[in-house]
C-alpha cells in the first residue's frame, strides 16, 4: 500500500472554503455500527437506538482526534488509568448507560435499555480539560420540535470504505444499506458524522478497501445551498476511528436544524 500523504488540515480558523481546524481536546460521540457484540463497540452511523433481540437499546461510540497527529494510533486516551481524570456518561432524565470494551484505550462506547417513559433524554460525554460531546435520544411523541439530517452522498472519485475483517463488518453484509445522519434533536444541537474514505468500490485483496497515495488536497467537500463555516464544517483525520485506521476519515460537523432534512453531501476526489 502506498502512503497516504498530505492527509489532514491545520488551517488558522474557517477562513475561505476550506475544512476547519482539527478541534483540540474535544470528545466526538456517534452511533456504533450496529447490535451484535463486535459492531457494538465500533464507530458507525444510522440511529441512536437499535433493536437488539426485541428490546431497543442506546449505542454510542466516543473519540476524540489529536491535531498534531490525527491517526488512528494517536488518538487522545480516553480511558484514563487512573480514577482522577475518567470519561463520563451521565442522562439527563437519568439512563444506565453500561460501558463496552473497544478495541483500545482511546475510544470508548456505551449502551443502554432504551427508557419506557416519553421524553427528551439529553446524553453528555465528558473528561476534564476535554469539550463535552452530548447527544439527545427521543422517546415516544414528547412536547417540542425535533430535527433529523438524513445525508444523501453524492460521490466522485471517492466511496465509502469497507472493511470485511472477522465479525468485524463495515458496509459489508449484513451492514449494508449504510445512512449517515444527525438527529433526532431539538434545535441548536450539533452532531457529527464520521465517514471512512476509499478509491475502491469493494475489496480487491485483503480484508479491506484501501486508499492508496490519498492526498487530501484533491478533496472537496461541500452539502448544497449550505455555508462552509456558518451551516456545517468538516476536517480530514490521516485515518481514524472507522475503518479501525485503515481509511482517511472524514468528519462532518452540524445542527439538523440549519442543515435541513436531506442534505445532500458532495464529496470529491479528483
Amino acid at each position: 500500500m502506498s502512503p497516504i500523504t498530505n492527509t489532514f488540515f491545520l488551517n488558522s480558523g474557517q477562513g475561505g472554503s476550506g475544512p476547519t481546524e482539527i478541534p483540540t481536546d474535544k470528545l466526538f460521540v456517534v452511533p456504533t455500527i450496529a447490535t451484535t457484540i463486535v459492531d457494538r463497540r465500533h464507530s458507525g452511523w444510522g440511529d441512536w437506538v437499535k433493536n437488539d433481540g426485541g428490546t431497543n437499546k442506546i449505542y454510542c461510540f466516543v473519540f476524540s482526534p489529536n491535531p498534531d497527529n490525527p491517526t488512528y494510533t494517536n488518538q487522545n486516551e480516553l480511558e484514563s488509568s487512573t480514577s482522577s481524570n475518567l470519561t463520563t456518561i451521565s442522562a439527563s432524565p437519568s439512563i444506565t448507560f453500561t460501558s463496552d470494551p473497544t478495541a483500545n484505550l482511546r475510544n470508548l462506547a456505551w449502551y443502554a435499555t432504551e427508557p419506557g417513559t416519553t421524553g427528551i433524554y439529553n446524553i453528555t460525554i465528558a473528561k476534564s480539560g476535554f469539550t463535552s460531546a452530548v447527544f439527545q435520544v427521543i422517546k415516544g411523541s414528547p412536547s417540542g420540535t425535533f430535527y433529523t439530517s438524513t445525508f444523501t452522498l453524492n460521490l466522485s472519485g471517492v466511496y465509502v470504505a469497507k472493511a470485511d475483517i472477522s465479525d468485524y463488518e463495515y458496509n459489508m453484509s449484513p451492514n449494508t444499506g449504510v445512512t449517515y445522519k444527525i438527529g433526532p434533536f431539538e434545535a441548536n444541537v450539533e452532531g457529527h458524522i464520521a465517514i471512512p474514505l476509499s478509491n475502491q468500490s469493494s475489496i480487491t485483496s485483503g480484508n479491506n478497501t484501501t486508499f492508496s497515495g490519498f492526498n487530501a488536497s484533491n478533496l472537496s467537500v461541500s452539502i448544497t445551498g449550505k455555508t462552509l463555516g456558518t451551516d456545517y464544517t468538516y476536517f480530514v483525520m490521516t485515518n481514524g476511528s472507522p475503518l479501525i485506521g485503515l481509511a482517511p476519515v472524514l468528519i462532518v460537523s452540524g445542527k439538523p436544524n440549519v442543515l435541513g432534512t436531506t442534505p445532500t453531501l458532495n464529496i470529491t476526489y479528483s
